[in-house]
């Protein structure tokens, strides 16, 4: 039974919490944004209209729809609707989905699928599972701690992480119904093993919780790990619940179950493209498999986990705390927390494109959430005050800055160790009154989502992984185009200007570094071509381009300034590291 102070309590984050997706994502009702439904979101959404609305003809779908979502194909020749990702999001979605679409033909709304009228429906099933969520969340925190720490937990979990950023502004992404997958799938879990493994019917929910998990993402199969050594004390315990497992019954239920949640799957690649199996990620894989980017993915300003909600520090304190109570969860969740990190990492796009910290994360919190209530639960349990107090206003300190850093958030264009351009990002969200005395961007291509247009390769580089290749089929290149003003806090003077070049096959490349200042009237004021091939030493390995150009004392701050590279001959090379350092 649900108490009412629960109900009451649910019932309201409910409300604020719509209250807050709405007027964030619709300020004045319309949507700020293109759509909401745009990018990843279209591609998870898209299985809704296609089977509902348009029967799966590409040929029905409103004129340029493709190009204003993105992430989906509408191939009207074979008249095909092509997404790489699975339906699992859009059936989630689907209970909101068919009543609201059923509501706008009543309403003589615009029932295509995509209106603003659908792209405000989506914010419901977005905080619905993350409310329920919570609640699965707090019934199996309930096991383990008093009501206050688990309320705590919750509050400090949500304002703390991006789950506040992945629920409340990008809902429509797969991250928020994965953590309702974890929520539930651990309640049950708990609900099972206090039985002594007895109840057929938990087995079947945590199978179904489970199989639409790893639908959705298949990385999401490390939540099986839970069933075998959540709470475990002893390698008996281990050995008793893998033989459980695969005893013919259970092993043969999960089985079917996952069949049964990736037949449509399955029916949908047959029909895509002939075959019932088909790996939708071509060209994306596990690349870093030996040299993972941990560092990156956790500290690192593109996206960095700890940067950017620095409460998963107090996560990791919670696991100290449980491994030095003898809790047998500590270990467990440190290692899992360590295993997890190093599969993320190890993804080509580590840092996973316009993405708010580490985005993987967000669904797996449901799961470590154990560790920040033996953290705050360790805090209660301290006589001195002073420690009770400090620890608490940590707490409320990390989440004004994740909330702060998510309301003016801003997809990152940096590098890997922009900090630049980071401590400007914080100036903008008013976290940080950085006085750019000197100002240095970098440009290392890793940043290929929100990078400049260019063409990248794996196969040369200078700092792996990826580098720019300049060939035949590449115009001109905008690496920077900003005002003067905005890159230092006084005049600029001069810039300093290094970068990493290797000529494919010829000595001379023809590429130039150009630099242009351009006013208001997008006229040209000043401009310097510097040639490429005065710094090519070696056509085998990469030479350091090394320069300085001088601005015009009597040019305006207040014009615009543009460094680009051009490459008239269209001859291939390599390009990296490119450092613009601004006096």
């Amino acid at each position: 039974m649900i108490k009412r102070s629960d109900f009451l309590i649910f019932l309201t984050a409910f409300v604020v919490c719509l209250y807050l997706a709405f007027n964030l994502n619709f300020p004045g009702g319309k949507r700020s944004f293109p759509s909401e439904i745009y990018t990843d979101k279209a591609g998870y959404y898209v299985y809704l209209p296609a089977v509902f609305i348009y029967n799966f003809n590409a040929r029905k779908f409103p004129y340029r729809l493709q190009q204003e979502c993105g992430s989906f194909t509408l191939d009207t020749v074979k008249n095909k609707i092509i997404t790489k990702y699975t339906y699992g999001v859009a059936l989630m979605m689907a209970p909101v989905f068919l009543p609201a679409h059923w509501m706008a033909k009543i309403l003589h709304y615009e029932a295509d699928g995509f209106s603003l009228y659908y792209q405000k429906m989506l914010m419901i099933p977005a905080i619905l599972y993350l409310i329920l969520g919570l609640f699965f969340l707090k019934k199996f925190l309930d096991h383990y701690y008093r009501r206050k720490v688990v309320y705590l937990t919750l509050m400090f979990l949500f304002l703390g992480t991006n789950l506040y950023f992945f629920s409340i502004d990008e809902g429509s992404l797969s991250h928020i119904y994965s953590f309702f997958l974890f929520s539930l799938f651990i309640f049950l879990l708990k609900r099972y093993f206090e039985r002594g493994m007895h109840g057929f019917g938990h087995f079947i929910g945590i199978c179904i919780a489970l199989s639409l998990a790893v639908l959705i993402r298949p990385t999401n199969i490390l939540l099986v790990l839970f069933f075998f050594l959540l709470d475990v004390r002893s390698m008996k315990d281990i050995l008793k619940r893998v033989r459980h497992f695969l005893h013919p019954r259970f092993i043969l239920t999960f089985v079917v179950i996952l069949f049964l949640c990736y037949l449509p799957q399955m029916i949908y690649w047959k029909y895509l493209t002939g075959d019932f199996l088909y790996y939708s990620y071509k060209g994306e894989s596990f690349i870093f498999w030996n040299n993972p980017r941990l560092i990156q993915i956790w500290f690192s300003p593109l996206n960095g986990l700890f940067l950017h909600s620095p409460m998963v520090f107090l996560l990791i304190a919670g696991m100290v705390v449980l491994i030095f109570r003898k809790n047998p969860n500590g270990f467990f969740l440190l290692i899992f927390f360590l295993l997890i990190s190093y599969i993320f990492s190890s993804w080509w796009c580590w840092y996973y494109g316009g993405s708010f910290g580490s985005r993987p994360f967000v669904e797996f919190y449901a799961v470590l959430a154990l560790s920040l209530a033996a953290f705050i639960d360790y805090l209660f349990q301290q006589r001195n005050l002073f420690i009770r107090t400090s620890g608490l206003t940590l707490m409320v300190l990390f989440s004004w800055y994740n909330l702060h850093l998510s309301y003016h958030y801003m997809p990152y264009t940096g590098t890997t160790w922009g900090w630049e351009k980071f401590l400007t990002e914080l100036e903008f969200a008013g976290l940080d009154t950085y006085r750019k005395s000197d100002n240095i961007l970098v440009w290392d291509f890793d940043n290929v989502i929100y990078g400049s247009e260019v063409p990248i390769t794996l196969s040369e580089s200078h700092s792996p992984p990826f580098s720019f290749q300049y060939d035949r089929f590449t115009g001109p290149v905008v690496l920077f185009y900003g005002k003067m003003e905005d890159l230092l806090d006084h005049k600029l003077t001069e810039v300093k200007v290094k970068a990493m070049v290797k000529p494919a096959f010829w000595m001379k490349t023809g590429m130039l570094f150009v630099t242009e200042i351009i006013d208001a009237g997008q006229k040209t004021v000043f401009r310097k071509d510097i040639s490429i091939d005065r710094f090519m030493r070696d056509p085998g390995k990469f030479n350091e381009m090394d320069t300085v150009i001088f601005i015009p004392p009597d040019v305006g701050s207040w014009n615009a300034i543009r460094f680009s590279v051009q490459n008239p001959l269209r001859r291939k090379a390599y390009i990296d590291d490119v450092v613009l350092e601004f006096k």
